[in-house]
């Protein structure tokens, strides 16, 4: 069994604790879930992985390209972390890659949109 198919007995499982009032065995459920994202550098099913490929400063938003090949608009309030830390590593690196997981959207006027943003170089700075 694939680690996505853990991910998804597992969370299956959790969810059945959770409506049996059993949080403590829903929270193990969870804790073993981190694990398994963790150690296999994996997203959740309906998260894609891409990398940020611009970024404006001023009006704290940015796109992201997709795994899916399409460019992504995000702002700053759909971003987990620390914002001007992902600006500055941006801007100061000479060919800027920051990776990071999302999730589709619904589309703006400035394209499709990612949501729940967070990077994966630096997954501690998920707040």
């Amino acid at each position: 069994m694939t680690n996505k198919e853990k991910i998804h007995v597992l969370l299956a499982e959790a969810s059945r604790c959770f409506a049996d009032d059993n949080k403590e065995a829903g929270y193990r459920k969870f804790e073993a879930i981190e694990f398994l994202l963790q150690e296999g550098e994996m997203v959740m099913p309906n998260e894609l992985k891409g990398h940020v490929i611009s970024m404006t400063e001023v009006s704290k938003y940015g796109f992201i390209k997709g795994e899916d090949n399409v460019d992504y608009f995000f702002h700053q309030d759909d971003f987990h972390g620390f914002w001007n830390d992902l600006v500055n590593d941006y801007h100061n690196a000479p060919n800027p890659n920051i990776p990071v997981t999302f999730i589709k959207g619904e589309p703006t006027e400035k394209g499709p949109r990612a949501n729940d943003v967070k990077r994966t170089d630096f997954p501690n700075q998920a707040v």
